[in-house]
Order: C-alpha cells, then sequence, then structure tokens
C-alpha cells in the first residue's frame, strides 16, 4: 500500500537539534502538562522512562478540515529510556497546516524550557527508496537526554479527512501512565468502537465529545518470542458510519471494492505489456513456468516510491502497469499492478492483495478499514495440476497462489514469515474480502547441515561443511550473501564459526543461489587449530557440535506474562569426526529426545571405529502459546542448548 504509514505514537526521533532553549515560568504551562509532571514514577516500574501523558484529540466539523491535537510527556528514568521519547507529528506538505507546535524539557529544580517551531526539526517521512514523498515529520530531538527530566510535545494540525476511522494504541516498551483518544464530532453521527486488543478503556461522553482512556497499571517488560501484536497491550479502533469523509466501510467486501475501484483501472494490460509479457513466457514449457518467470521478473525491479496526493487517497493507488513496465522501478502496490497486468495479458487470473508487514496477528479481522494494511502482494489462480506450498482456498475463485513480487529473496512458491498464516484482503469488487494466507509447515522453512571433520593428536580440527537451506532460512541465507560484498560475507561466516571462542582459518566457499528452487547451498572448509581442549597429553574434550546456532533466544528462568510466539522452521544437521590416531571415545552424552504439540528436539552421539556420529533434529511448528506453556518451550531451547555444549570425551590409548 501507501510507503507511508501514519502514526500518532510511532515516530522515529533520528536527527540532531542543536539550538538553544528559552526559559519560561512554571505557572505558563499547561495545565495538562502541569498534571502529567505531578506523576510519580511507580515504583512498580523498571523501565528506562515512563510515558507520564499521551493523548491525541480530534475535532471533526460538518465541513472543512479536521483538527487534532497531540499531546504526549515522557519521563526518562535512564540514559537509555530516550528511545521512548517519540515527540513529533507527522503531516502531509500539500495539505495540512499546522497551526501550533510546543515542546518543553522539565528538569528537576530548574525552570522549565519552552522551543518553538523554529527550534525544532522538519524532515521528510520518505525513506532511502523514495524518490519523493509529501509525507513529513515535524520532530523535537533533543541533543542530549538527562536523567529525571520530562520531555513533552504539543501541536494543533489541520488536514484533510480521507476516512473517519482512527485507530489509538498503547503498544509502547514503556509503562504508559495516562492514554486518551478524545473525538468531537458534529450533530447526528455516532462513533462506534472496536475493542481490539487489552484491557477495555474507559469511556466518557460530554455533549458531542467521545473520549477513551487507560491507565497501564499492569505494564509487563519485553519477554524473548512475544507476538508483534502483544494482546496485552491495550488498542481501540473508532469508527464513524455517517460522519463527512470521503469513505465509509460496513465490510470487509465494501473495503475491497474501494481500492479495486483505485488499483483495477492501473492493471490494464496495454500492448506493450502485452509484447512484454509475451517475450518473456515464450520458452516456458507449462502454465505454472509462466507464471514463476513472470513473478522472477518483476521482483528485478527496484523498490523506488514516489508518493504524491495522500491526503486523497493517492497512497492507495497504484502507478499505470504500463509506466511501471517503462519506468522500471515502483513500489509495492505498483510491482502488483504490473505482475497482474502481465499474468492477465498470459492468460492467468490475479488479484491484488493487502497485506501487512507487521506479522501475522496484526490486522484485526473485526475491524473493517484499509488503513490496517501497509503492503501488497498478489493472488494468482493456480494452473490446474499445480502444487505450491504458498496456497489457499476461496470460496468463489478457487485455488490461489501468494505471491510477493516486492521481496527479492523469498522464491516463487513461499512466503515472507510476516506474511504466513496472516489476514489479507483479496481486493476485487465482485468475491473480494478477508482471507487468510496459509502458514508454510517447518519443512518449508529447513537447513540441512551436514559436516565432515577430522580430529588431530593437538585437539586441532579440520572441518568440511555443506548446508541447504529452503524457504524462509534460504531467504535468510540470500539476504546476508546479496547485501555483502564477497570480503562482507566470508568476514559474516568466519563471526559464526568463531562463535563458539575458537580460532577458526576459513579456506575453500562456494555458494549456489538457486532463484528458480529458492535453494541456497553453501559450502565451505576450515580448520580450527585449537578446538579440543588437551588435558596433560592423555585426555581430550570437545564438543560434537562443531558450528554454533546461527542465532540464539533469551528465556530466563522466571514468571512468563506475555503469549509465546514460534515460527515453524527445521533444522538437520549431521556430524561425521574422524578421531585421532592413539585415542578413544571414553565417554559420549546420553541421547535427548523432547516431543512437544508445539515442536520436537533429538540429539545422538553414536562411536563407530575411530568414527564418532553426532545428529540431531530441531522442528517447531508456527503457534501462539499461552504463558502457561513457557516453562515447556524453555526446556525445549534449554535442550538444545545443552546437546551443543554436551563434551565428548577422548583418552589416549
Amino acid at each position: 500500500m501507501s510507503a507511508v504509514m501514519r502514526s500518532i505514537a510511532g515516530i522515529t526521533i533520528a536527527t540532531a537539534l542543536s539550538t538553544a532553549v528559552l526559559p519560561v515560568r512554571a505557572d505558563d504551562l499547561p495545565a495538562w502538562l502541569a498534571a502529567a509532571a505531578a506523576r510519580p514514577t511507580p515504583a512498580w516500574s523498571t523501565a528506562a522512562a515512563v510515558v507520564l501523558h499521551h493523548e491525541a484529540l480530534v475535532t471533526v466539523p460538518r465541513a472543512g478540515r479536521t483538527t487534532t491535537t497531540v499531546r504526549r510527556a515522557v519521563r526518562i528514568v535512564r540514559r537509555d529510556g530516550g528511545e521512548s521519547l517519540a515527540l513529533g507529528v507527522a503531516y502531509w506538505s500539500s495539505t495540512s497546516t499546522i497551526k501550533q507546535t510546543h515542546a518543553w524539557i522539565l528538569r528537576p529544580g530548574q525552570k522549565p524550557l519552552h522551543l518553538g517551531r523554529k527550534e525544532l526539526v522538519d524532515r521528510s517521512f520518505g525513506e532511502s527508496w523514495s524518490l519523493y514523498s509529501e509525507a513529513r515529520l515535524l520532530l523535537f530531538d533533543p541533543p542530549t537526554v538527562e536523567e529525571g527530566a520530562i520531555y513533552a510535545w504539543e501541536s494543533v494540525i489541520e488536514e484533510e479527512s480521507l476516512l473517519d476511522q482512527w485507530s489509538w494504541s498503547c503498544a509502547e516498551d514503556v509503562p504508559v501512565l495516562l492514554s486518551r483518544f478524545t473525538l468531537t464530532l458534529p450533530e447526528g453521527p455516532e462513533p462506534s468502537v472496536v475493542e481490539l486488543r487489552g484491557r477495555p478503556f474507559v469511556a466518557r461522553q460530554d455533549g458531542r465529545t467521545w473520549s477513551w482512556s487507560y491507565a497501564d497499571e499492569e505494564w509487563i517488560p519485553a519477554e524473548s518470542l512475544a507476538p508483534p501484536e502483544d494482546r496485552a497491550r491495550a488498542a481501540i479502533a473508532i469508527n464513524v458510519a455517517d460522519g463527512p469523509g470521503k469513505a465509509h466501510f460496513a465490510d470487509w467486501a465494501a473495503v475491497a471494492t474501494w481500492l479495486d475501484g483505485l488499483m483495477a483501472p492501473q492493471a490494464h494490460p496495454t500492448p506493450e505489456v502485452t509484447r512484454r509479457a509475451e517475450e518473456l513466457v515464450r520458452t516456458a514449457p507449462d502454465s505454472l513456468e509462466q507464471v514463476r518467470v513472470l513473478g522472477r521478473e518483476v521482483q528485478k525491479l527496484n523498490y523506488v516510491s514516489i508518493s504524491l496526493g495522500l491526503a486523497r487517497g493517492e497512497g492507495y493507488r497504484p502507478h499505470p502497469a504500463a509506466q511501471v513496465l517503462a519506468m522500471g522501478y515502483g513500489d509495492c502496490k505498483d510491482k502488483a499492478t504490473l505482475l497482474a497486468s502481465l499474468l492477465t495479458a498470459s492468460g492467468h487470473a490475479a488479484w491484488p492483495l493487502a497485506v501487512s508487514s507487521e506479522g501475522p496477528e496484526h490486522v484485526d479481522a473485526r475491524w473493517p478499514s484499509p488503513t490496517q494494511f501497509n503492503h501488497c502482494i498478489v493472488a494468482i489462480s493456480a494452473p490446474a495440476g499445480s502444487a505450491v506450498p504458498a496456497s489457499f482456498d476461496h470460496p468463489q475463485l478457487g485455488r490461489l497462489i501468494a505471491f510477493d513480487p516486492t521481496d527479492p529473496y523469498t522464491a516463487f512458491g513461499d512466503l515472507p514469515t510476516a506474511e504466513q498464516g496472516a489476514y489479507a484482503l483479496l481486493v476485487d469488487s465482485r468475491s473480494g474480502g478477508l482471507v487468510r494466507l496459509p502458514e508454510l509447515p517447518h519443512a518449508q522453512n529447513r537447513t540441512v547441515r551436514t559436516i565432515r571433520a577430522s580430529l588431530d593428536a593437538e585437539g586441532g580440527l579440520a572441518v568440511a561443511l555443506v548446508e541447504n537451506s529452503t524457504g524462509q532460512a534460504a531467504a535468510a541465507e540470500r539476504v546476508s550473501y546479496r547485501r555483502s560484498s564477497p570480503a562482507e560475507y566470508r568476514t559474516s561466516l568466519e563471526k559464526w564459526l568463531v562463535a563458539g571462542g575458537k580460532r577458526i582459518e576459513l579456506g575453500a566457499m562456494s555458494v549456489v543461489d538457486d532463484s528458480s528452487t529458492g535453494d541456497f547451498r553453501l559450502r565451505l572448509d576450515y580448520q580450527a587449530p585449537y578446538f579440543a581442549r588437551v588435558v596433560q597429553g592423555r585426555m581430550m574434550l570437545f564438543r560434537a557440535a562443531v558450528v554454533s546456532p546461527r542465532s540464539s533466544v533469551s528465556l530466563p528462568d522466571a514468571a512468563r506474562s506475555r503469549p509465546i510466539a514460534l515460527k515453524a522452521r527445521s533444522l538437520s544437521e549431521s556430524v561425521t569426526v574422524e578421531l585421532p590416531p592413539g585415542f578413544a571415545v571414553d565417554e559420549i552424552p546420553a541421547a535427548i529426545r523432547l516431543d512437544e504439540d508445539f515442536g520436537s528436539f533429538e540429539a545422538r552421539w553414536s562411536v563407530s571405529g575411530t568414527t564418532l556420529e553426532f545428529t540431531r533434529q530441531w522442528q517447531t511448528r508456527a503457534k501462539t502459546l499461552p504463558p502457561d506453556r513457557y516453562p515447556a518451550v524453555r526446556a525445549l531451547y534449554e535442550a538444545s542448548a545443552s546437546a551443543i555444549d554436551a563434551p565428548v570425551v577422548l583418552v589416549r590409548q
């Protein structure tokens, strides 16, 4: 969808401020800020900062522009709490009018300091891939962050209203002592609220003004493996069905119809698009290969965004497919539109799929709104007889293949992890609506590693490693490989191999990045001169898991408050170690096996003559488990860690 995501709370602070501030009297502080500053830091909080006050006040007139006031105050408890400031406002350069801006610094025992518009930072919202964007950020970014100080912000902005829909969230990594959303409407329309997650907000009404407030009395610190959209963090959505905005949605079919009106005309195959499609599929042996070829071709296009007319809904409208083809670049909706047009020209039906890159739990089916999506992929009618993992059934359109033409690292037939199992909106005026994307099994996200090694009498290890990855495991390797120079990639492998604390000497290395199957194959040789520990020349100790895990998860022995979100993945490793002459195995670890409904782990050690064999198998299924399953999840990870560190003992004969 639009490359721009507007958020009242989620503003990234990235630019240094180096201007002077002006002192003001304490009694000149607005009442809301004085009240916020009087709130003490809760004794139960261990966070580096506390949000004392966070509020948005929206006034919608019967005719004209909507006014939004944003207020936020944050107390810094430790220096690292500066990441929680998020003081600023996003606006459109073409249609928004910033009426007021204020920023304050309140230091203990000192007069408050005040900043006006001239002392703030105004920069583009566009990222590195954006040629131009009407979206901008006005920010308060203090040059230093002081412990005990309060940093505050207030802005008033007028802008056009595209949708009469708003969302409000307390999803922050620090406690929020007061969070409030206030809506004032003209005579007639009434708001409706969807409690998206978390504890209920306290609702109040005073005439034509409604407010929803939340006090964070049960803040839960961040925990490993928690879902990105943690249901413990409160959020609501507000709709005004008959308000003065330009679009209203009774259900998901209405959202699909609205988006289809913006997107479908842009996908019409022109002669130029048809000729290009014919050129690309001319040598394809069958329909499925035609689809693959077209998908890979669009993935090659550079991702570039030009964001204009965002306040009028142009952030949802792609450029015409022929224009994207001619330019050779586009954003996600441009690339999805071009692919749909090429497929149509080749006789294959395709539809845009609006998705969220924020994870499978982000979209809430109870709130029909295009604002829940920030990305666009494609649903393709599956050729007869085809078997593609990333497929799902639609009640009217039959078997469909989900494909992301923006992600150059994910092969056809696979899906990025954030999209698997997520809700998506099939954009079509006749058959459109919310669908659930497929959740690929762990066998589609698999790493198979084979290691042949030999130990010498001084404890040196010579290793030949072969690693084959598929699915998202391959995509992760592909990202590291393609985004690095050969020297940088080699260095990254050395860092992985020495993670166990042993010096290594990397030798020959080769990579096969198969774009047709999506597999990634790595071969390398290396030497670890001091891998095994030799004791008095008579005993040798080493671990059979000769390489360390690519990543680790911290799971402390403590009570768990948040759900545990597991991803589907699989690892199969086989290690064969030729033992040094004159040494024999004295002790090997006992076999380990754990089986749970969410995953399994098995490790085995065996000896045959002068050869040690070690195998381990790890599998987890895509599941979100309640906190009370944490001990079982932790036991699985601990079993894997103990197997990796378990020593094999040799003695000299």
